[in-house]
């Protein structure tokens, strides 16, 4: 099987758990309740709960219950994140994945509950999943440096200094913003999945390392891409924009092959997945 048909099966899987784990949600005004699932359930890569399942799996073996659950919790904070960086208080944006956005369907107000909502959706499994599990400790370590990492010292830190820059950003305020937003949402699963697998404190931090790399050459991907499709005028925030096409495009290679290289140091885990996850992202057409 070729890693595109091993990557699709993988997302098959995941989002059959995240219906099943969603239909779980009960005592929710309708309306609610549609604005969640409208963008929930909307397609997408699933990159960051695979990530976490991948993670666990390579230290732990098959995913139970309750790393499902860290998984759904992980996609619910990156949805609810698309919600409110969509907003016109955020990015103005109309459509996402070729359809409208939330606070064009449901309305600002709603949309702005709606991301509330799949926030504290993702805490409610996090601490379920924490309170079923015998070791409860290694379960609160990985809730910490999930709540951290989208926090006020994280993902919210990096969409606030994006707001601050406005119309013109320097490099370096462009790194701590991909490091912050983008890295935030990619690290935190690698991360969090090798804490709830049992890895070492030195494989924990291998697969940080990869995920920085990994996040920082998932984003100037994407400002590749969003470039060819729309040249410079609708993002300025863009590795693209900075520093030009052939610059970035040299330096989504070279952290490509840096996170390939991180994960030499994990002896004794297959880490083909992650090298060709690396890999086929570094190349993606959308």
């Amino acid at each position: 099987m070729n890693f595109q048909k091993l990557y699709d099966q993988k997302v098959e899987n995941f989002e059959t758990q995240l219906r099943r784990v969603f239909a779980d949600v009960k005592d929710v005004p309708e309306l609610l309740y549609k604005a969640m699932e409208y963008s929930l359930i909307n397609g997408g890569k699933r990159l960051r709960p695979i990530l976490l399942l991948e993670t666990y799996k390579m230290f732990a073996g098959e995913p139970n219950e309750n790393i499902i659950k860290f998984a759904v919790a992980i996609e619910c904070i990156h949805i609810y994140s698309l919600i409110h960086d969509d907003l016109p208080s955020m990015d103005d944006d109309d459509f996402r994945r070729g359809k409208p956005t939330n606070h064009k369907l449901f309305g600002e107000g709603v949309a702005i509950l709606a991301g509330d909502a799949l926030l504290n959706l993702a805490y409610e499994l996090i601490i379920e999943a924490s309170l079923a599990s015998e070791d409860y400790k290694k379960y609160l370590k990985a809730s910490n440096y999930i709540a951290k990492s989208m926090g006020a010292r994280g993902l919210i830190a990096g969409q606030v200094i994006d707001i601050k820059a406005g119309d013109t950003i320097s490099g370096d305020t462009l790194k701590f913003v991909v490091r912050h937003k983008t890295g935030n949402l990619i690290i935190a699963p690698c991360a969090s999945g090798a804490i709830l697998g049992g890895a070492s404190i030195e494989e924990i931090e291998h697969m940080v390392n990869f995920a920085d790399y990994f996040s920082y050459a998932f984003q100037i991907r994407d400002d590749v891409l969003d470039y060819n499709d729309k040249g410079k005028k609708d993002n300025n925030t863009s590795f693209v924009n900075i520093y030009g096409k052939s610059r970035a495009t040299q330096t989504l290679g070279d952290s490509t092959q840096r996170a390939i290289k991180v994960l030499k140091q994990l002896e004794g885990k297959n880490t083909n997945f992650f090298k060709d996850l690396a890999l086929k992202f570094a190349l993606r057409k959308q």
